[in-house]
């Protein structure tokens, strides 16, 4: 990956330092903050970068241990020593999905440093094949020349010798199956990785269109698909490597046998894949009536009291069991099936044998008379056919196994394999200083009438704005366009004279402090989800609660910072949601300010001491009011009705002209 400085919105910052975050940003690379733990060095953590010394450094894993790399390129190996002068805050680094992704490159996410493992396992698996055959050799050796000559000693000492072959096929299972836990553990952590920051870069209206459940059934059935056709692959290597070894076996003493031994196996692998090729089919479309049928069932459990006032829960009910009923018979057809071939798989094994015997039988004279097979022969051949059909039935298993994700996979397509739109090439924005225009600004949500029209305003660095207008107006949606989480379908939006679209939306929003309506904020303690992303420590984020007016309320909980809210909606009062989410949004003291109904649970006292706060801050602060009262101090009012400005002015003006504003006023 080629490292690329970020692109500046300003001929003034060419000579700035970019920051990490924006130079990865810049490169198309992700990054993970992480802790390293004691010991570190030891074990694989991926590419990492840290500081040796207070210099930053790269960690390269290689040939079991870290690398160090400095910033000349010189290289040493990491030691107990060297790691005690790195800090233990680092940075994972990997690289995303590709643009345009699909199942071959979903399976190689995360592999691209499995080359050693992968050299492990398919070693340890041709060594294993070759142990394996051992047995049909030593059995061919003990009927046709030890139990003949009755030499008991002997006998003795191939047993102990198979001791040996078993501990040492004991050990190489275990070297096989470390490394392919290694290797798909370093495989599901990359593609998790990834897969991640794909979604969570996707439109938002595309992920509006679904319901959260869904998404999430989605994503696990794609992630497990994914992991399933990768374990898959590593059985049917291993398989291979037994058929050879045993055909190899059988058609050294037969080959006619061993042709015969390849047809059933294959009639067997064709059997198999029919079977597989039926369950799917009888299952198609069962992920994705899970899916629905988790998201309805999320939806009635979060409106409980809903469905209880209205006495619908058993409709409820009755929608969710409709698609229940539907995934379970899918689920029972295809239990059916798999059925039906597990009973084939018990008696494939007596069958194929009894063939074996049965061509045996026709061989047993040659022309001169003397038996084509000795016993020592037979025994061989039979063991080794054994080998291969356990081998092959347990690879069949895991492959009806993965044939059954393959819906699964194909419910997750649309999700996984969905474009996001690029990331590079977009200016870093720099730091703000608050300017904001909307030019001519029109938007529409999908297939809908427009909810915006010729929204033009400018806001002044430092200045305080208020939004008001009717509900439906449009006040909430032009937040949402400012914040670049929708795109508007006519005009433009400007920060800092910079079109909104050619900013990158990440480095801009790092810089926008927002509350908005009905806020989730996520689980932790106070002091984790105040500071949020941030380096802010506990002195910055008592001092946020204090303007949020929130810190006598925290200071008598028990724990104060500390206290853990797992569900902030249910544990705390509307006031304390919003003054906790305002809390948040000042903490990084950023340079553009969003308030959407920020005071609207509060009472008089409490709304007073948070509108001080808000209106001595030194930055542009955009503010969608519905108390009206709280925006007397405002440098500009906007009134939208109808998608519209209306009416523009200080509050004074407004009122003295006796508008729609002086209407709100006395509504």
């Amino acid at each position: 990956v080629a490292v690329r400085r970020p692109a500046t919105a300003r001929r003034a910052q060419m000579d700035r330092l970019p920051g990490l975050d924006e130079i990865a940003r810049a490169s198309g690379l992700l990054l993970r903050q992480i802790e390293l733990p004691d010991r570190w060095w030891r074990q694989e953590a991926g590419l990492l970068l840290a500081r040796h010394q207070g210099r930053p450094v790269g960690l390269v894993w290689r040939g079991g241990h870290y690398d160090m790399i400095d910033r000349h390129g010189a290289r040493r190996r990491v030691t107990a020593a060297s790691a005690a002068d790195i800090a233990p805050a680092a940075f994972q680094i990997f690289r995303p999905l590709p643009r345009q992704t699909g199942l071959a490159a979903m399976m190689a996410a995360g592999l691209t440093r499995a080359g050693p493992d992968s050299l492990v396992f398919l070693a340890a698996t041709l060594i294993g094949s070759l142990i394996g055959q051992i047995l049909p050799i030593v059995t061919g050796l003990v009927f046709g020349l030890l139990v003949p000559a009755a030499l008991r000693g002997a006998l003795v000492q191939i047993g102990l010798l198979m001791l040996l072959v078993a501990g040492a096929g004991y050990l190489i299972q275990v070297a096989t199956e470390a490394a392919r836990e290694r290797i798909a553990m370093r495989g599901d952590a990359g593609l998790f990785d990834r897969a991640w920051a794909r979604i969570i870069a996707l439109p938002l209206p595309f992920l509006r269109s679904r319901p959260a459940a869904f998404l999430a059934a989605q994503l696990g059935a794609g992630l497990g698909s994914i992991s399933g056709f990768r374990q898959m692959l590593y059985l049917s290597g291993s398989t291979l490597g037994m058929l050879i070894s045993s055909l190899a076996v059988i058609a050294w003493h037969s080959p006619l046998l061993a042709g015969l031994a390849a047809g059933l196996a294959g009639v067997h692998l064709l059997i198999g894949l029919v079977a597989g090729h039926a369950q799917a089919r009888a299952y198609r479309n069962g992920e994705e009536l899970i899916g629905t049928a988790d998201a309805q069932l999320l939806q009635m459990i979060n409106a409980m009291v809903k469905l209880r006032s209205a006495a619908a829960e058993d409709r409820a009910v009755l929608r969710w069991a409709d698609r229940f009923a539907a995934m379970r018979d899918r689920s029972v057809r295809a239990r059916r099936i798999g059925n039906l071939f597990e009973s084939w798989q018990a008696a494939f094994p007596i069958l194929a044998t009894a063939a074996l015997f049965a061509v045996m039988q026709g061989l047993a004279e040659t022309t001169e008379g003397a038996p084509a097979l000795s016993i020592a022969a037979i025994a061989a051949i039979a063991t080794a056919f054994g080998l291969m059909a356990g081998g092959l039935s347990q690879f069949l298993r895991a492959l009806l196994g993965a044939w059954m994700m393959l819906p699964g996979w194909q419910f997750a397509r649309p999700l996984l394999e969905r474009v996001p739109p690029p990331s590079t090439g977009l200016t870093d924005p720099g730091p703000l200083s608050g300017e904001i225009s909307f030019a001519a600004v029109g938007f529409a949500y999908e297939n809908g009438p427009p909810v915006l029209s010729d929204i033009s305003f400018r806001v002044a660095p430092g200045q305080m704005v208020a939004i008001v207008g009717p509900s439906g107006s449009g006040k909430s949606t032009l937040v949402r366009l400012l914040l670049g989480l929708e795109a508007p379908g006519a005009g433009a939006i400007y920060v800092d004279g910079h079109d909104l679209r050619t900013l990158h939306p990440t480095a801009l929003r790092r810089q926008i402090g927002t509350v908005l309506q009905d806020e989730a904020l996520p689980p932790g303690s106070i002091l984790d989800i105040v500071r949020g992303i941030s380096d802010a420590g506990p002195d910055e984020v008592r001092a946020a609660l204090a303007a949020a007016a929130l810190d006598q309320d925290v200071a008598a909980m028990p724990m104060g910072l500390h206290t853990m809210l797992p569900d902030a909606t249910r544990m705390l009062s509307g006031g304390q949601l919003q003054r906790l989410a305002l809390a948040r949004a000042l903490v990084q003291r950023p340079p553009v300010l969003v308030l959407d109904e920020p005071t609207s649970a509060l009472d008089g006292p409490t709304q007073a001491r948070v509108m001080q706060t808000i209106q001595a801050l030194p930055a542009t602060r955009i503010v969608i009011a519905h108390r009206l009262s709280t925006i007397r101090r405002a440098g500009l009012i906007l009134v939208l009705e109808g998608g519209r400005i209306v009416e523009a002015g200080t509050h004074d003006e407004l009122v003295k002209r006796k508008g729609r504003f002086a209407a709100l006023m006395g509504g």
